[in-house]
Parts: C-alpha cells; sequence; structure tokens
C-alpha cells in the first residue's frame, strides 16, 4: 500500500522501536522514551508537499528527512551521545510545514521501494573497528628527526658511565679497607709484644741536692738561700704521702691520709699522731710513688702530737731533710709548705711567711699546743708534713689550720725545736714519758663558780687507783687551782704545766675543798 503522508495513523507503519540507536545521518531519529514517543509529526496547514530526495543520501521512505539542530551554547546537553535534549532542537526543513508521519525503521522499509544491498549501510554492531589516527608532530620545514639512533647511544653511554663510576667506587672502598687491616694487623701485633714484654721498673735515683743559687747583687735574699724552685725540687725527695687504715669492732675500715718527711737514712719518719692515731695498718707512699708498710714506733697526742715510724730500707735510697732552728725565726720569713692535700694532690707546694710566733692553739680534748702561724696555704692532707724556710731546711711540722667559715690563710706549725724534744725522746725510748696524775678533770668557770658558792679552776670528777693523785690524798670534789708558783684555771692549763713537768719530779698542788684551801705534795708519775 503506498504511502499516505497525510495519514498518520497509515497502518502499514510500524511503531518505531526506541530501543534503536541508528545514526541520525541514516535518516531516523529516536525517541526519547520507550513508553510514550515524541510527537515529532509537525502540523500542516495547506496541502502536503511531496517529498524531496536528497541525491546524496539514500532514499528510505516518502518521508522527509528530520534535520536535527545542532546544539547551541547554554542547551540543555549530554556529552558523548550526539543527540541534542532541549527544547526547540528541532526543525523542519525549508518548504515543508504540517503534520509528517513517524519514521519508519530500518528492516521495515516500503515494499515498494528496493534499495540495492551495497547501499544500505551497516549497523553499527557489524562495523569493524576503527583505528584512531596516528598523530606524529613535525617539524616546521622539514620532516621529523630520527631519533631512535641518537637515544639508543644515549642509553649506552650512560650505562658505560655508570659502570666506570661503580668500578672506580669499589675499588677505592677496596683499597682503603686493605689498608686499614693492614693497619690494624701492624697495631695488635706491637700490642702483643708490649704485653709479652714486662717494662723494667725504673730504679730511682737520688735527687742531688741543688746548690744555692748566688743571690743578685742588689737582692734582699741572704746569702744561702734557695729560690722556691730549688726549694721544692729539694723537698720533693724529702716529702712521703701517708695512709693510716683503721679496723672498727663491726670490722668496717676507715682510712685516714696524711704527710710526713724523712728523718734519716735508716727509714725514721716523722708525722702527726692524729694521722696513725688507732691504726691497725700504716703505709708510706715515697716520691717515686712506692708503698711500703710503715712500722708505728711510738707517738704522743697530748702535749706535742708527735708520731715516728719505719720503714725498710733495703734498696732504698733515701734523702733525709735537713732540721733546721725555729728559734731563728722571724715574722715575715718566708716558708713553704709541701704535702699531700686532701689525700690525692700528691707533693703540693705552697708559700707564704710566718704570720705570728707563740701562738696557744686548742686542738681538742683539752689539748693546746704551742705552734707559729702562717699564711701559707694548709688543708686536710697536709698534717704531718714538713715547713721549709728559704734555706731548704724543715722549721716546723704542719699540724692545723683554722676551721671558722669564711676564714683562710691561717695555718698552724709546731716548731721544729719542740718536735725534736719528742722525736728523740721516741727514737731512744719508744714512748714520750709524759707526767701523769690519774684523775679525770673538768673545767669550773667563773660564771658557774658563782652560782654553786665554789671557785673557778678544775674540778676533779675521779681519781684512778693507784696513782699519783690518790698517793696525795686528793678525792673526787676537789677543785685544783695552783701547781707550784702558777694558777690553774682550765683543764687546757693543768696540762700544759704538768707537759714543763718530767717524770719523778715533785710538785705541790693546791686544792680548795667545801671552802677550805690545801697544799697537796704529788710526785708525778708516767702514762
Amino acid at each position: 500500500m503506498p504511502y499516505d503522508p497525510n495519514n498518520p495513523k497509515d497502518p502499514s507503519i510500524p511503531p518505531p522501536d526506541a530501543s534503536d540507536t541508528t545514526r541520525l545521518d541514516s535518516g531516523y531519529f529516536p525517541y526519547s522514551s520507550p513508553s510514550k514517543p515524541r510527537d515529532v509529526t509537525p502540523k500542516v496547514s495547506g496541502p502536503a508537499v511531496p517529498p524531496q530526495r536528497d541525491p546524496g543520501r539514500p532514499f528510505l521512505s516518502a518521508a522527509p528527512p528530520v534535520v536535527p539542530q545542532r546544539s547551541v551554547p547554554n542547551s540543555r546537553s549530554t556529552y558523548g551521545t550526539g543527540y541534542p535534549m532541549g527544547s526547540g532542537n528541532l526543525r523542519t526543513p525549508p518548504g515543508m510545514s504540517g503534520q509528517t508521519a513517524p519514521l519508519p525503521k530500518l528492516d521495515t522499509p516500503d515494499p515498494g521501494v528496493q534499495i540495492p544491498p551495497e547501499r544500505i549501510p551497516p549497523k553499527k554492531a557489524d562495523r569493524p573497528p576503527e583505528e584512531p589516527p596516528s598523530y606524529e608532530p613535525r617539524r616546521r620545514g622539514g620532516p621529523p628527526p630520527k631519533r631512535k639512533g641518537s637515544v639508543f647511544l644515549a642509553i649506552l653511554l650512560l650505562i658505560l658511565c655508570t659502570a666506570l663510576g661503580a668500578g672506580a667506587g669499589f675499588y677505592a672502598s677496596h683499597r682503603l679497607i686493605s689498608e686499614f687491616e693492614e693497619t690494624l694487623a701492624d697495631f695488635e701485633a706491637d700490642l702483643a709484644l708490649a704485653l709479652q714484654t714486662p717494662s723494667p721498673t725504673p730504679t730511682p735515683s737520688p735527687t742531688p741536692t741543688p746548690s744555692p743559687t748566688p743571690p743578685p747583687a742588689n737582692s734582699s735574699r741572704p746569702a744561702g738561700a734557695l729560690t722556691s724552685e730549688e726549694v721544692y725540687e729539694l723537698g720533693r725527695t724529702q716529702v712521703v704521702g701517708i695512709t693510716s687504715e683503721i679496723t672498727h669492732p663491726n670490722a668496717s675500715v676507715t682510712r685516714v691520709t696524711g704527710s710526713g718527711f724523712i728523718f734519716s737514712e735508716e727509714g725514721y719518719i716523722i708525722t702527726n699522731y692524729h694521722v696513725i692515731e688507732h691504726a691497725s695498718h700504716i703505709f708510706v707512699m715515697l716520691s717515686d710513688y712506692s708503698m711500703h708498710t710503715a712500722q708505728l714506733i711510738g707517738g704522743e697526742g697530748i702535749t706535742s702530737d708527735i708520731a715516728v715510724l719505719r720503714i725498710d730500707t733495703s734498696n732504698l735510697n733515701l734523702t733525709p731533710a735537713v732540721i733546721g732552728s725555729s728559734a731563728e725565726m722571724r715574722v715575715g720569713s718566708p716558708v713553704y709548705a709541701l704535702g699531700n692535700p686532701l689525700g690525692d694532690l700528691t707533693f703540693s707546694f705552697t708559700a707564704g711567711v710566718v704570720s705570728a710566733l707563740n701562738r696557744e692553739v686548742a686542738v681538742g680534748h683539752g689539748i693546746v699546743l704551742n705552734m707559729f702561724q702562717t699564711d701559707a696555704a694548709v688543708n686536710s692532707g697536709n698534717s704531718g708534713g714538713p715547713m721549709f724556710d728559704e734555706f731548704g731546711q724543715v722549721v716546723g711540722v704542719v699540724t692545723a689550720k683554722s676551721a671558722l667559715e669564711g676564714v683562710e690563710g691561717i695555718g698552724f706549725a709546731i716548731p721544729i725545736d719542740e718536735a725534736m724534744h719528742y722525736v728523740e725522746m721516741i727514737i731512744e725510748r719508744g714512748y714520750v714519758p709524759r707526767p701523769h696524775l690519774g684523775i679525770f678533770p673538768e673545767t669550773i668557770t667563773e660564771a658557774y663558780a658563782q652560782e654553786t658558792g665554789r671557785v673557778p679552776g678544775v674540778y676533779v670528777n675521779t681519781v684512778d687507783p693507784n696513782t699519783p693523785a690518790e698517793a696525795a690524798g686528793m678525792a673526787e670534789g676537789d677543785i685544783i687551782t695552783r701547781m707550784d708558783d702558777q694558777e690553774i684555771r682550765t683543764v687546757e692549763e693543768l696540762r700544759a704545766v704538768l707537759a714543763t713537768f718530767e717524770v719523778g719530779d715533785e710538785v705541790v698542788i693546791t686544792v680548795w675543798r667545801n671552802g677550805e684551801v690545801l697544799e697537796l705534795r704529788v710526785t708525778l708519775g708516767r702514762r
């Protein structure tokens, strides 16, 4: 049946398939909805215009082709579909108006129209895949350069440089490792040889006594005086360090350090008694830092604080100190202290002058010693060390320093003349024969005496049996006020007066007993 363009309900035209995605240029337009076809038939107001055939397109039906309008900017569209989706996208070809029938499907052409098979375009699914066009940039003025050879050469050069660099680095590192191994092997060999070969112990050679440097013509230094450097070189060979070990009842051990000096070539050493008091073991360090066990010959800590030690002199060449005279000292005379302060600063040398003479210094436990004062720095560990004069002679034994806070430069030394008196007795007898009364004394001050109705003096707390005090009739509660013609007010004064006597001397002691004054004759004994 021929196609009637004025009859939109021509039964010869089947309804369009919404799933048909045939391209627009094939003469068909798809509907936007499979359930409700879009009405694309334009309204006609006049007679139908016969269809116009486009000679460049295959004639599919008598219906005029619908030309879709290209989408314009700001129109609603779906990217990549090729179909405009907005309103006003369809337009009627020129010369046509009114309604047109829907386009027929491709697989149901008009039976009266024969289309050659070669003119029917294949479906999209049957087309071979199209290869994208290759693009090769071209340089202006000629064909593109051929770079395959140059790229290969660059890669080859890069590989070659990398190999050369790796080889050079490996060679350098191998050389360094080899040299280090050789050095390490040499060091180990030298170390093994040194450990196998014992180093000989050097034998200390005696230090010669330096001859005094003559003073300049305009110098006030007396003839024969030494410089401080010469005093140190001489005194260093004569000074020793002393370490005492005190063992307590609980088996703990306390170490006390001090100083001393060599008195004779037989190994006698002079030091302070408080350095070795209660010691169970005594060690002496010489100037070559060799340690030797020492024996206590004797000491006295009440009136002198002097002790004498002795070491074995086998294979030793000792340099004894030169003993001077403290009677010739004057205030302002230069003096030098040499010892081991703090027990660690071995052979420390300090200089000063004599600040005062005949200082009565209380050293504790009621002990008062006669010493001279100096501003040469002395500290713990200097006790027992020598005090030299400018001639390199020993004029004192360093014994104490002021322990008051904020006080510096106040040290004390026992005059060598007094010290030698006890040293000789200790070497000769092994002890110091010290006069002894046999009492336990206590000081009564002036204020306490007024409060208790007594007199100031030394109060007798106890009297030991079989002692000179008991034999003379002294009793507990007595107060000693005089000994011979010297007044006694304190325990220190009593001990100082006793030290002026010898064992066996007879003295008259005045005591106060319950308001009565008595005189007792006492023959001093030995402690």
